[in-house]
Formats: C-alpha cells, sequence, structure tokens
C-alpha cells in the first residue's frame, strides 16, 4: 500500500498567503508573534513590505485588521485558535462582525490536536464563539487541499471569515485536480403562483411590512414576527432591502441623492457612488429618473436596496414593467448579486419560466405554500427564455 501523503493544514494556509501574494497587491497579513508556528512567515518572506507583527496583542491586530479593511486592503490576520478567538473576540465582534468589514482571520493551533502546548491551548469553543457572530463565515478545511482552496475562497469571499488550521500533519484525501471549493452563498428562491394566490402579500410577511396570523418568520433564527415597534423598524431599515414592481424612485432626485437617501440611514451602507457602476450605472449618478430608461430605473431600485448590505433582498415581479430584453439584464443582475455578495434573493412571479434560474422554487396557491422544492441544476439567467 502507498504511504499516504501527510500535510498540516497551517503549512498549506502559509503556502497559500505566499501564493496569492504575487497576484493581489491589497493583501496584507498580521501576525502576533507567531509567524514561524502560524507559518505566515512564508508571506513575510516573499512580501515583508505587507507584513506586520503586531506582538502579543491579538485585541489590538484584530483593530488594525479593521482599520486596513476600510482603505481597500484585505487583511488576513493570524494567531492561535485560542487567543484569535477567545482573547480577542470582543474586538473581532464589535470592530469587524457588526460593521461586516472585510477581515480573515487565520486560526492556527484549534481542537485538541495541539496536545504538546497543554490545556491552556486546546480550543474547541471558538466554533461556538465565531458561529455567534452575525455574518461571520466559519471554515475548517479537512486536508492541504481543501484549506488551499479554502484560503483562496475566503480572499475572494465578501465579508468576514475564520477559518481554522490544525497543528499537526492530516492525511491528504482530496485530489487537487477534482476538487473544487465554494462558500456557501445567499440562495435565489423564487416564488410563483397565479394573480390572487397570494405572492405580495408574503413577500410582505417576510419583510416585516404585513402582519402574521397563524405561523412564524426566522431570519438567521432570530424570529421576525415577533418584532415589534423600534425592533420591527430596526429589522425593515438594516436587514431587508425592497426592489418594488415600480421601482418607487423618487422623482425630483437623481440617481446618486436616490440611492444616498437609502444608505444614510444604515451605519454600513455602501456609498451609493460605488454601488451604482457596480449596476452599470457609472456614468448616469446624476439624472434624474424621467431622463433614464425603465431599465435604468430598475437598476437604480437595485442599488438601492444593494446600498443598505442587506441580508434578504426582496423583489415584486422584478420583470413586470420591462421588455424581454431589460427584464432578463436585471435579473442577471440580481443573480450576480447574490453568488458575488452571498445574499438571499426572494422574487415573487407569475412566470414560472423564472423558476430555472432558482436554488429553491416556493410555489403558492390560494394563499398557502403549497410545496417548496431546491432546484439541484440552476440554470444561469441568459439561458432562459419565455
Amino acid at each position: 500500500m502507498a504511504e499516504v501523503k501527510k500535510i498540516a493544514t497551517r503549512e498549506s494556509y502559509g503556502a497559500t498567503l505566499a501564493e496569492l501574494s504575487t497576484e493581489y497587491p491589497n493583501l496584507v497579513v498580521l501576525d502576533a508573534d507567531l509567524a514561524g508556528a502560524t507559518k505566515t512567515a512564508s508571506f513575510k518572506k516573499v512580501c515583508p513590505e505587507r507584513f506586520i507583527d503586531c506582538g502579543i496583542a491579538e485585541g489590538n491586530m484584530m483593530g488594525v485588521a479593521a482599520g486596513l479593511s476600510t482603505m481597500g486592503y484585505i487583511p488576513f490576520v493570524s494567531s492561535f485558535a485560542m487567543f484569535a478567538a477567545g482573547r480577542a473576540f470582543e474586538q473581532i465582534r464589535n470592530s469587524i462582525a457588526y460593521p461586516r468589514l472585510n477581515v480573515k482571520i487565520g486560526a492556527t493551533h484549534g481542537g485538541i490536536s495541539v496536545g504538546e502546548d497543554g490545556a491552556s491551548h486546546q480550543c474547541c469553543e471558538d466554533f461556538a464563539l465565531m458561529r455567534s457572530l452575525p455574518g461571520m463565515t466559519v471554515i475548517c478545511p479537512a486536508d492541504d487541499v481543501e484549506a488551499r482552496a479554502a484560503v483562496r475562497a475566503a480572499f475572494e469571499h465578501r465579508g468576514p471569515v475564520y477559518l481554522r488550521f490544525g497543528r499537526l500533519a492530516v492525511p491528504v484525501f482530496h485530489d487537487p485536480d477534482n476538487y473544487t471549493f465554494t462558500i456557501g452563498k445567499g440562495e435565489i428562491a423564487v416564488i410563483v403562483g397565479q394573480s390572487g394566490a397570494g405572492k405580495p402579500t408574503l413577500l410582505n410577511i417576510l419583510g416585516g411590512m404585513d402582519p402574521l396570523t397563524p405561523g412564524k418568520v426566522f431570519l438567521e433564527g432570530n424570529e421576525v414576527s415577533a418584532y415589534r415597534g423600534r425592533r420591527l423598524a430596526q429589522y425593515r431599515r438594516e436587514e431587508v432591502g425592497f426592489v418594488f414592481q415600480f421601482y418607487n424612485l423618487i422623482p425630483n432626485l437623481t440617481a446618486l441623492e436616490n440611492v444616498e437617501l437609502a444608505a444614510q440611514i444604515i451605519k454600513t451602507s455602501q456609498p451609493a457612488a460605488e454601488v451604482l457602476p457596480k449596476v452599470g450605472l457609472g456614468e448616469r449618478l446624476n439624472n434624474f429618473p424621467a431622463q433614464l430608461s425603465g431599465g435604468e430605473q430598475q437598476r437604480v431600485a437595485i442599488a438601492r436596496a444593494l446600498a443598505k448590505n442587506p441580508k434578504l433582498l426582496l423583489c415584486d415581479e422584478p420583470t413586470g414593467a420591462l421588455d424581454y430584453n431589460t427584464g432578463k439584464e436585471g435579473l442577471k443582475l440580481l443573480q450576480d448579486q447574490s453568488r458575488e455578495q452571498g445574499m438571499t434573493v426572494v422574487i415573487i412571479t407569475h412566470n414560472s419560466a423564472l423558476t430555472a434560474m432558482a436554488d429553491r422554487v416556493i410555489r403558492v396557491r390560494s394563499g398557502t405554500i403549497s410545496s417548496v422544492k431546491k432546484n439541484d441544476h440552476v440554470i444561469p439567467v441568459e439561458e432562459i427564455e419565455w
């Protein structure tokens, strides 16, 4: 029997950071005086000008990384899991997770395999701590192949990521030539049904606009249907984005001002001047709605919703007021944003053809949900005909 190859995933972490250093000038690496153990020394060797040793001060290191992320850098911060997740939890919670900053935490020596370092270093509760934080993606790769792919996926992922790596060498069982790694993204759910089936009512319930009778609504484990008063207003303001069928743009405000109006009520919003170019309107910032086509107005409405960084994007018949080609462009934009931003998008429509683009299809009939099915063969919007 051939000998099984073994590599510690912390080795994979350091090697991949070194590879990425030559590809991305905005990558920076911070360490807490542990570069030899966390293997970030591999990055330091090839790119010392973008390596920062913060000393034995994980809390301070998280704050520095948060600041760097607001300046366009993508920081990877490294320490032992016990110190990264335990000692620096408050800074991760308040300075990285809540504002959803684009910081990656590489925690090595996780779990109980770090026996030689003593019980004080054996951290298993880091999973629970990091999973309790809103917006934090948690990854624990199994071997060298998965670890390398996970580091690259974390770099490309927008938002905070916690990566846990082991101290000891472990068997490599994935085939590097036939393995892909994808961070779980927000789904596209299409709610379909005939006119009068209750689709808009269901959308309004999800968005906290209409109250429930029987039943409950949960988002990320929180019962939205129990919210009242200020908490309900906060949910609608910060966690949900709406794209209305007829756009609901303010006619005497420019495209930029319409998006800024929504962004101003959210502390963690994206700048309007950055969002509009993402939807193809970089040259139309100062145009009023009347000076825009129907498709362009829809893009402003989508940008207005995206600027809030919502967890949930609710779309009411987004193609209903558009021609075929313009409608497709709008749907492609929604599909792309869902994949790129990790955002859950809910679309209501009477057009059954659109179910092909959905990860999940919800059918509504006579005010009740008649079926919920996962779509294992999602089709890009540009390939759908109706």
